[in-house]
């Protein structure tokens, strides 16, 4: 009964992390592909709708997961001060778009020498270590302009529950002073 309630009070904030991951990790690509492919470049791979998913649902997994553990901070009212709060969040949003461009490479990798080998019967474990390469080549910059990214979006949402956090004690106050 107890871990029913538990489980139904942390799944509205596992979801809106999960679309709040998948939208900025969804941005962060389209952004990084107009500043880093000019117009009249191959953009078919960047551009692709299963690109596209398949970041921002990493994204969403990876911010959900890594997140998580500040919001139940929160709502045990643990929430550490501003600054360690900022730090804290950062770090896991540092770590969350990590793991999303680098799971995604490995995914991308497979998925694209398993779809070669089916056509033109190439060695699809020596593909997948080929194209993981060339990926990561080019990854690597957006892994570099990520980090920022996530630094920023990091402390928008230590911020957001700061703000959540100081207007709640402000209605519990204001509530004991009625009384």
């Amino acid at each position: 009964m107890v871990e029913e309630k538990v489980r139904r009070r942390k799944a509205l904030p596992r979801g809106l992390l999960f679309l709040y991951g998948g939208l900025t990790h969804w941005l962060f690509l389209r952004g990084f592909v107009r500043l880093e492919y000019p117009l009249g470049t191959s953009r078919a791979f960047v551009d692709d709708p299963l690109t596209n998913a398949g970041v921002a649902v990493l994204g969403g997994i990876f911010v959900a997961w890594l997140l998580m553990p500040i919001v139940n901070l929160f709502q045990e009212g643990r929430m550490p001060a501003v600054l360690p709060s900022i730090l804290r969040a950062s770090g896991r949003a540092m770590l969350a778009t990590a793991l999303t461009l680098e799971t995604f490479y490995i995914v991308a990798s497979v998925f694209s020498a398993f779809r070669l080998a089916a056509s033109q019967g190439i060695d699809p474990i020596g593909g997948s270590i080929s194209f993981f390469i060339e990926i990561q080549t080019y990854g690597m910059i957006a892994l570099a302009l990520g980090l920022p990214f996530a630094v920023m979006y990091g402390t928008a949402f230590s911020l957001f529950l700061k703000i959540l956090e100081i207007r709640a004690a402000r209605a519990t106050r204001e509530r004991a002073a009625q009384r």
